[in-house]
């Protein structure tokens, strides 16, 4: 994976809903075909029910420590 991006991708499977993470996809017609492991796998347009990009490289989230309660504003009585 060195394009630093991964795609989270989730489908219908005989009514289930399956979900996958690949570092590739690509339309090809009517249908996205997405490499899962080794394999190609093709998916209907229609079953797709989302395909979300994942930048590696971007900050998702920072670490804070917990608010204590004498942080907090006092309440009313």
């Amino acid at each position: 994976m060195d394009n630093y991006l991964l795609f989270v991708l989730s489908v219908l499977d005989n009514g289930d809903e399956r979900t996958f993470v690949t570092d590739e996809v690509r339309l090809v017609g009517d249908n996205l075909v997405a490499l899962l492991g080794e394999t190609a796998q093709s998916f209907k347009m229609g079953d797709v029910v989302d395909l979300a990009l994942v930048d590696l490289a971007a900050v998702h989230c920072r670490s804070e420590p917990p608010r204590s309660s004498r942080d907090q504003p006092p309440s009313d009585p």
